[in-house]
């Protein structure tokens, strides 16, 4: 092969791997995910549960709870929480993220002095998305 036909085949190359959504030297988009990041960017301390997306039909969700006997792991405002992925109830790298998010309303005391946590909604993650952004989620809701 000639140089000029080299190029054209490496320039080939490079063009159909961009086309398929690949790169020649490794986009980082196809890792596998170990662990989980998830970002607090509210104002307030959140309570999350994060487990494989289907494990969400399964479970009973609590409308609320005392915050000094959360079942679910905090992160406070501006805060990041890593989750490993054998944490993470059912979930294994490939699998879409499914998480529980719980808030404390600005009036959050219940008539007993008890400060409480309320659910506030379920994020869904698809795979594609955690590899796109190796795992990290951020929570603004």
């Amino acid at each position: 092969m000639t140089k000029l036909g080299s190029r054209v085949f490496v320039i080939a190359l490079s063009f159909v791997a961009t086309l398929s959504g690949c790169s020649l030297f490794g986009s980082g988009g196809d890792a596998r995910i170990d662990r989980i990041y998830l970002t607090n960017s509210t104002e307030s301390t959140i309570y999350v549960m994060p487990v494989e997306e289907t494990v969400l039909h399964r479970i009973d969700l609590v409308p609320s709870f005392d915050v000094n006997d959360s079942p679910f792991s905090s992160i406070d405002p501006s805060g990041t929480r890593r989750f490993d992925i054998d944490e993470i109830d059912s979930f294994s790298s490939g699998d879409n993220l499914g998480i529980v998010v719980y808030s404390i309303p600005a009036i959050s005391m219940d008539s007993s002095g008890v400060q409480r946590a309320v659910f506030t909604s379920i994020l869904n993650v698809l795979d594609s998305d955690l590899r796109r952004t190796r795992g990290r989620v951020v929570i603004d809701e």
